[in-house]
C-alpha cells in the first residue's frame, strides 16, 4: 500500500494529522468547526491536507454526515460543477454520489416545456417542424417528438 504524503486518521477522540514523518494530534472541534462554518471540503482540505476519502471518513467517525451535507447542498440548486468548485473535487465525482445518493441529475439546460395546444397551433401556422420549431426556440427534433406526443393525447 503506498503512503500518502499527507494523511488524517480519527483515533478514538482526536484527529491525527500526519506528514512528512511525523503526526500532530488535534480535537476533533477545530476540524469539525472548519466544516460546519464553511461547507467546504476544499477548506478543511486547506487546513488539513489529507486525500479527500480520509478527510470524509474522518468526518464521519466523529458524527459528521458529509453526504447529507452534499443533498443539502444539492438541494438548495447548487448544480454539479458550483459543488465540484466548493469542494475542489472532480464534478464526475459530485455526479456519482448524486446518483448514490437517488438525486436525479439533468444534462445541460432543462428544456422547454409548451402546451400541447400551443404545440399544434405553432405547426398549424408552419406546416413543418423547423418552422415551428424557430417560432417556439426549440430543437426541430424535439418538437416533433413533442408534437407527436401532442396530437396522440385528446385536446382540452
Amino acid at each position: 500500500m503506498a503512503w500518502t504524503k499527507h494523511w488524517v486518521k480519527p483515533i478514538e477522540d482526536r484527529l491525527a494529522v500526519g506528514g512528512h514523518n511525523h503526526a500532530d494530534f488535534h480535537a476533533p472541534d477545530e476540524f469539525l468547526k472548519i466544516i460546519r462554518e464553511t461547507s467546504s471540503l476544499a477548506a478543511l482540505k486547506a487546513h488539513f491536507p489529507a486525500p479527500r476519502r480520509q478527510l470524509i471518513q474522518a468526518l464521519e467517525h466523529f458524527g459528521f454526515d458529509f453526504m447529507e451535507l452534499l443533498r443539502t447542498q444539492i438541494r438548495d440548486g447548487k448544480n454539479d460543477s458550483e459543488l465540484a468548485a466548493l469542494h475542489a473535487v472532480d464534478a464526475k465525482w459530485i455526479a456519482d454520489i448524486r446518483g448514490k445518493l437517488g438525486i436525479p441529475s439533468h444534462r445541460g439546460r432543462p428544456s422547454r416545456q409548451v402546451a400541447d395546444e400551443i404545440l399544434r397551433d405553432a405547426y398549424a401556422n408552419h406546416k413543418n417542424y423547423a418552422g415551428a420549431a424557430r417560432e417556439l426556440g426549440m430543437d426541430p427534433r424535439t418538437f416533433g417528438r413533442r408534437y407527436r406526443a401532442a396530437v396522440r393525447r385528446p385536446a382540452q
